[in-house]
This record gives structure tokens, C-alpha cells and sequence, in this order.
């Protein structure tokens, strides 16, 4: 995902409400600074060795050259492009909020680049340049993190002191291998993994145990898409309650087995999945659709053994035999069943 204004995942509901706190999400101005003289290089220098910033509060965004207003405050009320600019990065060194959108531009990695930052609003790496992007140690919080249409990231890794992240999107990146790290990470509104070819290991959000709405935020989906690479889906061994819709859709898996706690959920929609022969959601109740296409290997319903379809139900499997169909359906008195378009829908 890129910036709220242009993505279409967090757009509306988490966009609307993040836009009256922070300042818009156009991509910011490049300020074109002078280079600076050996003297003024040497107090930047300085201040980068010196281990703290100026208290008080930038009003303002920050460019890639930087902004001569700009006098090493701690916190920065709008948004910051962060480039290869070697005296930007010093005047940066010791920032603890950006209160705007943080731009990743460059080669520098972010634990690098902001090595005291505490709190960002929205986070953006989809101009990032090198190949391996970490978290400082020291952040803790953020609006919304987004990689998107990236072609250099290989790895996202770290992060492991957030505690509070209201979105993460990683989409559309074409050299991303692995994922990890946000170990500390309970709550998470909303997640996007889709359109990353080579993706073939996503260990994050090991302590995720519910995606619902919280303060101004609504709850958004979940959706893990087109990956080919992620032979094995991701394991959320304490996510309980999914407040949006939750999408498996254009995977190579085997088995679907991440989600043993899911008590809960909007929808399921479960979609071209060509290699799949078992699902497990061992303790998944009311759910408001189900929908099950495109799984020709997909023998059985067994791993649906408690699930309570409020609203509407699809399921067209090929290899499941018309009598456990048949009874699943007699199960799910409270739903509208959507008869296949495909000429089998079961196995006789």
C-alpha cells in the first residue's frame, strides 16, 4: 500500500479517519538546500554524536534537501522524505515522532536512518532502495506501515518493539523473499499480503490474537493473495476474532492450518487453490458468508467441524462427495445457499 490518499485498501474507513489527524498524504516537496559548508557540516556531525534533539515541535514537512526552518526539533508535525541526502540524515539522527507520513527513499535502512524514532504516523517503503528494510529498536508505535510495487526489498525484518500498529500492506513487491518480526503485536486492524511472486516465508505478527477496531479505526480485512512462492501459510496461532472478512485466495498451499484459535470471523472466502487437500479451522463458529471455489484437491468439509454460516453459503468443490455436502448443508439452517454456476459441484 502506499499513502492513505492513494491506497485502496485502508481507503476509506481508515484513510477518512487518519486524515483529520494527520496532513495530507501527498507526496512531499523536495526543498532544495545549499550544501554546506565545512563548518555547518561539522556541527551536524555534532549533534548526530551528541545523542539528543531539541525539544519542542517542527510544524512543517521535510524534503529531500531538507528544510533551513528545521532546527533538530524532537517531534515533526507533518511528513518527512528520508532519501540518500547524508546532512538530512544527520539533522534526523535523533527524532522520536513524525507525526505525518514517513517516505523511504534511498538505500539507507530505516534502524539506520532514524535510530531513536519512537512513533510514526504512517510509514511507506514503497520508494525504498535497499534490499533489506529493519526497524529501530526503539519504535514503538504506528498508524499504518506499507510496502507496495517495490522491486528492491528482499526482507522485512525487526520491528519487534512495536506495540502498536493499526495496518500493515505489503503488496505488489517483486524481489520480496521473507517476512518477520512484529513479535509484540496483539492487536492489528487490518492485513494485506498480495501480488508478491517470490515471497516464500512470512513468520510476523507471531502474538496476533485479534484484528477489531479500536479508538477511531474500523476494522478492515484480511487477505492473503497470489503469492505462489508461500508454500505454507502464515500461523497466527493466537488470532481468536477477525472483525473484517478474511481472503485466501491464488496460493499453492497444501493445507490451510494457520488459524487453529479463529473463533470468529465476517466472512471466509477461500479461492483458487489449486493444490489445497485439507483446511482446518478447528474452532471457527459464526461467520456471515462462506465461500469455498476453485479447490479441485479439497476432499472433505472436515475442517469446518463448528462453523455457523449466518447469511450466505457457496461452496463448489469438486472432489467433496455430494453426501457431505449435502449434510453440511442441512448444518447451516440460518443461510442462503448459493447454488454453483460450475457444472459439478460435487462428487457423485
Amino acid at each position: 500500500m502506499n499513502a492513505l490518499t492513494r491506497c485502496p485498501y485502508l481507503c476509506p474507513p481508515l484513510c477518512l479517519a487518519l486524515l483529520g489527524l494527520l496532513p495530507a498524504c501527498d507526496f512531499p516537496l523536495e526543498v532544495d538546500t545549499p550544501q554546506l559548508n565545512a563548518t555547518a557540516h561539522a556541527d551536524l556531525v555534532a549533534y548526530a554524536e551528541s545523542g539528543s534533539c531539541t525539544p519542542g515541535v517542527f510544524k512543517g514537512n521535510l524534503g529531500s534537501g531538507g528544510d533551513t526552518q528545521f532546527t533538530r526539533e524532537c517531534t515533526i508535525h507533518g511528513s518527512v522524505y528520508i532519501d540518500g541526502n547524508p546532512d538530512l540524515l544527520l539533522r534526523l539522527r535523533h527524532v522520536k515522532e513524525v507525526i505525518g507520513v514517513l517516505y523511504l527513499g534511498g538505500s539507507v535502512d530505516l534502524a539506520d536512518a532514524l535510530p531513536d524514532l519512537e512513533k510514526a504516523g504512517q510509514i511507506d517503503a514503497s520508494y525504498y532502495a535497499g534490499s533489506h528494510l529493519t526497524g529501530p529498536a526503539s519504535l514503538r508505535e504506528i498508524s499504518s506501515f506499507d510496502v507496495e510495487k517495490n522491486d528492491h526489498i528482499q526482507t522485512i525484518s525487526g520491528f519487534d518493539g512495536v506495540q502498536i500498529l493499526a495496518a500493515l500492506g505489503i503488496s505488489k513487491n517483486t524481489a520480496l523473499v521473507s517476512v518477520s518480526g512484529f513479535s509484540q503485536i496483539t492487536n492489528l486492524i487490518g492485513l494485506q499480503i498480495e501480488d508478491n511472486p517470490k515471497l516464500a516465508s512470512f513468520t510476523a505478527l507471531a502474538n496476533w490474537s485479534a484484528c477489531k477496531p479500536y479508538s477511531y479505526y474500523s476494522a478492515l480485512p484480511v487477505t492473503i493473495a497470489n503469492c505462489p512462492a508461500l508454500l505454507e501459510l502464515p500461523k497466527f496461532p493466537a488470532l481468536t476474532q477477525i472483525e473484517g472478512e478474511l481472503t485466501l485466495m491464488g496460493l499453492n498451499v497444501l493445507k490451510i492450518e494457520g488459524f487453529p484459535a479463529l473463533k470468529t470471523a465476517k466472512s471466509l472466502k477461500l479461492n483458487t487453490l489449486p493444490k489445497l487437500t485439507q483446511l482446518s479451522f478447528p474452532e471457527l463458529g459464526e461467520v456471515g458468508l462462506l465461500q469455498i471455489f476453485s479447490a479441485p484437491e479439497l476432499a472433505s468439509l472436515a475442517g469446518l467441524p463448528k462453523i455457523k454460516v449466518l447469511n450466505q453459503v457457496a461452496v463448489c468443490v469438486d472432489s467433496v462427495s455430494c453426501a457431505e455436502v449435502a449434510a453440511f448443508k442441512a448444518q447451516q439452517t440460518n443461510a442462503n445457499w448459493i447454488d454453483c454456476s460450475a457444472p459439478v459441484a460435487c462428487k457423485p
